[in-house]
């Protein structure tokens, strides 16, 4: 990210944005500012405001990402007759996911043998061991071509069974595969530390609760009920309000010198 001139020399900020900017780096908070009249009290504001936005995030995400991984995995169960199909039916995914599969049990095992058998293997334990961009992945055209083994072609079969409460008009594997990469996006974003108040909106929370509510009403409605409001009001009320905070936090510090 280039330099910006119109922020103040170094020599020249406070003690409370040079600490900050040390331990936070420039580019970091340089892409949190939005226009050219804002200086370090806006970036560092806008920074806390990112922090905020993608804790009261966190929730909804947290209940995408486990509800599609337990309605897919028990839809592929009930496919192949085997609920413990990612421990028991080898080479039933494709090469990718095969390997991926493999290597997380390798290392269980391995785990396993070093804690002297307190860590047990169970297909739960490798559900939740599996990264959410595993089953995304299965969301993928690859498991629709109908070139592959019957078992293993998961789409449009499994539709119904794992989104069944998605609209019949919207229950396709293009639109669902779409609508949970972009959720993939945002937790990942969110995850990392990477700017996201330019992507998290008032729209974006009600896409994610609309795909949880195509496998589950009640934790959809749950979280209409108790986390929307949460988060529609700290969007709502924006960055200025910690940019306010930034502005006081330096006021007290100068006081104190003051003393």
């Amino acid at each position: 990210m280039p330099e910006h001139s119109r922020f103040p020399d170094p020599v020249l900020r406070t003690a409370l944005q040079t600490s900050i900017i040390e331990s936070v780096s420039r580019p970091r908070l340089l892409a949190h500012v939005s226009n050219t009249g804002e200086g370090w009290n806006e970036a560092i504001g806008r920074y806390r405001f990112d922090i905020e936005l993608a804790r009261a995030l966190h929730p909804v995400l947290n209940w995408a990402e486990v509800v599609l991984r337990n309605h897919l995995h028990g839809a592929i169960g009930q496919s192949v007759g085997s609920r413990e199909w990612l421990m028991g039916r080898p080479g039933l995914l494709l090469p990718l996911e095969d390997a991926e599969l493999r290597g997380l049990l390798l290392r269980i095992r391995h785990r396993a043998q070093w804690r002297r058998g307190q860590i047990r293997l169970s297909e739960d334990l490798v559900i939740g061991e599996l990264p959410f961009g595993f089953w995304t992945r299965l969301l993928g055209s690859e498991y629709a071509n109908r070139r592959l083994r019957r078992e293993q072609r998961f789409w449009p079969i499994l539709l119904e069974d794992t989104f069944p409460r998605c609209p019949p008009e919207m229950r396709t594997r293009a639109a669902v595969s779409a609508r949970f990469g972009e959720i993939r996006m945002i937790r990942n974003r969110v995850a990392h530390y990477r700017r996201a108040n330019h992507l998290a909106d008032r729209a974006l929370y009600d896409r994610i609760v609309e795909a949880i509510g195509w496998m589950n009403g009640d934790i959809a409605a749950m979280l209409i009920a108790e986390d929307r409001p949460r988060f529609i009001a700290l969007y709502e009320a924006g960055a200025q309000p910690w940019i306010d905070r930034v502005a006081n936090w330096q006021q007290d510090a100068l006081n104190l010198n003051d003393r």
